[in-house]
């Protein structure tokens, strides 16, 4: 059940930030989207990585990138992310879940659950 709750607040907050009228966010909202959206990125890229099985196409790769990239922004000391920063991460997030649910080897990921784990490398 918290899976799922976890997905429909992912859907949630990505209708909120990119959805049709979205409006620039309050900066209370802020926190609470940017940790439910960080919180699900590094499963949804360990999901597409394991769906291709370790060997990513040059999009993947590219979307791999992004995610560093908004990490190390994210993670740098005195970091205060503003709408453009939660924009930028719900539109990976979003392209993410795209890619994951373009394959139907699998069932599409569920949030707030730790999947087991398989390295990258592993074929």
């Amino acid at each position: 059940m918290l899976g799922a709750l976890g997905a429909a607040l992912v859907d949630d907050y990505l209708e909120l930030v990119l959805g049709w009228g979205a409006a620039p966010l309050q900066p209370v909202e802020i926190p609470k989207i940017v940790s439910c959206l960080r919180g699900c990125l590094w499963g949804l890229v360990t999901e597409a990585m394991n769906r291709v099985k370790g060997r990513p196409d040059q999009d993947l790769i590219k979307r791999i990138g992004f995610a560093v990239c908004l990490d190390v922004e994210g993670a740098a000391e005195g970091f205060h992310p503003d709408d453009a920063y939660v924009r930028r991460l719900a539109m990976l997030v979003s392209d993410l879940l795209d890619r994951v649910a373009e394959d139907d080897d699998g069932p599409l990921p569920t949030f707030n659950a730790r999947p087991p784990f398989r390295g990258w490398w592993s074929a």
